[in-house]
């Protein structure tokens, strides 16, 4: 990933990763969108394009697209996340595989739980090895 990154970014440099021939793509994007202008319906949209993309230009690939995880900075954040997530689940995603990384991570309030965060956005240590533990169970 990249600092900061967009589901916009990625479209714009899914070049650079056909080009590697990976025979798996684990995909999370979108966090960083909730801070912008994008909707919740134009954030699937372009995760759905992404995995358009891959699936054209990688027809052997495995394909994961993962939920946004929650946050820690209030409910009008993480009701986008809710509603990006919905959508992300209701979508058709034929041979790709979704795996649903916010729950978990969520509490009971919908948030990213407080000991897996440095900064109730992204991950500490103990937050990534608990992505990496869903991450190897999800790929066997």
């Amino acid at each position: 990933g990249i600092r900061g990154d967009t589901s916009e970014g990625v479209l714009a440099r899914l070049d650079e990763l056909l080009c590697s021939e990976p025979r798996c793509v684990v995909l999370m994007i979108g966090t960083n969108d909730l801070w912008s202008d994008l909707s919740p319906v134009d954030v699937k949209g372009n995760i759905v394009e992404i995995t358009r993309i891959l699936e054209d230009g990688l027809p052997d690939a495995r394909l994961i697209v993962q939920t946004i995880l929650p946050t820690r900075q209030g409910e009008k954040i993480n009701r986008r996340v809710k509603a990006i997530n919905h959508l992300l689940r209701s979508h058709d995603w034929g041979s790709i595989e979704l795996m649903d990384t916010y729950n978990e991570f969520s509490n009971e309030r919908g948030e990213l739980m407080k000991v897996l965060t440095t900064d109730g956005v992204h991950l500490n240590d103990l937050g990534y090895k608990r992505w990496a533990a869903v991450l190897k169970e999800t790929l066997g």
